[in-house]
């Protein structure tokens, strides 16, 4: 185990260097100046120089990324250009709203996803079956700012039922499409392992064994087989969760849900570099701790399976 915890360790520090690296270099080719942003194209060349010197951006690029890099051992990611504030504090601050918006939608992911997928093996082949699987691939191919667009303009305009925007402070009608949206890809893939799963194992021995025993047919589905696909469930289910946290970027935009997503949309548009940087290598980071934790998980549930 520890030698495991070692190398993962190793090989988190490595991806995390690799993402501070390119986060750095594509912020620093991205067209604009930050000072343009914030004192105004009408601003004279001798303020917007002082600001530059300010800010460190006249400082060598050597430089620049040696202190990026430093940052992500002192979790010090500088103060943000355009809100004034610690970058690491406004993390924390957006911090719930997004944990919220992704628990939410994969909770929703992980209870249907599980129900779609025993429901579709109790027929195999059927039309339920077909029409649940052809429903899952439908999501899984529909990108997420598509159908949270579509959903926006059903329930929030043709049958107003739902707001289409709006603040995790303001009652839970706000968080029902944004979570929906969020969660549709996770639920289709959850569905489809379940099903998978359940398959495979309804065709080992033992299945027949409980078969020839008189058992029922759900007796020996929930007590016999779906045990059995727990690990590729809970895999799937934390790795997507892991995804959903860190990948909220479009979906927290479109339905201006403020969390780390329109947290770094802005800082993008504003050509805020501290801000950029900070909210792209926390998300990583979060990534790259949530897989790791995956990893031991999977292990712990199947004992068949070697941390090495």
């Amino acid at each position: 185990m520890l030698s495991f915890l070692l190398r993962k360790i190793a090989h988190s520090i490595l991806i995390l260097l690799g993402v501070a690296s390119v986060t750095f270099v594509i912020t620093n080719i991205l067209p604009g100046d930050p000072t343009d942003i914030m004192l105004g194209q009408h601003a004279t060349e001798a303020s917007r120089e002082a600001l530059r010197e300010q800010m460190g951006l006249n400082n060598p690029l050597w430089e620049r990324y040696l202190n990026s890099l430093t940052s992500l051992v002192t979790l010090d990611f500088g103060r943000s250009y355009t809100m004034n504030q610690d970058v690491f504090s406004s993390i924390m601050q957006r911090l719930p709203a997004t944990g919220l918006l992704a628990g939410v939608s994969m909770t929703f992911a992980t209870v249907f996803g599980v129900l779609l997928g025993v429901l579709a093996v109790r027929k195999p082949f059927g039309w339920l079956d077909r029409w649940l699987m052809s429903s899952a691939l439908a999501g899984i191919s529909v990108p997420s700012f598509v159908s949270g667009s579509f959903l926006q303009l059903l329930f929030g305009s043709v049958f107003l039922l739902l707001p289409v925007s709006g603040y995790v402070d303001q009652g839970f009608a706000y968080l029902i499409l944004p979570a929906l949206t969020l969660g549709i890809r996770p639920l289709s893939i959850i569905s489809r392992v379940t099903r998978s799963g359940l398959l495979d194992i309804l065709q080992q021995d033992f299945i027949r064994t409980a078969r020839s025993k008189g058992l029922s047919s759900r007796q020996i589905l929930f007590r016999h087989a779906l045990p059995n696909v727990w690990a590729p469930v809970i895999t799937t289910v934390s790795s997507w969760f892991a995804a959903v946290l860190s990948g909220t970027f479009f979906i927290e935009y479109i339905f201006n849900w403020p969390g780390i997503g329109l947290l770094t949309i802005n800082a993008i548009q504003q050509l805020d570099f501290p801000m950029i940087q900070g909210t792209v290598l926390f998300t990583a980071s979060v990534f790259v701790v949530v897989n790791v934790v995956v990893d031991i998980a999977y292990s712990a549930t199947d004992p068949r399976v070697e941390l090495a």
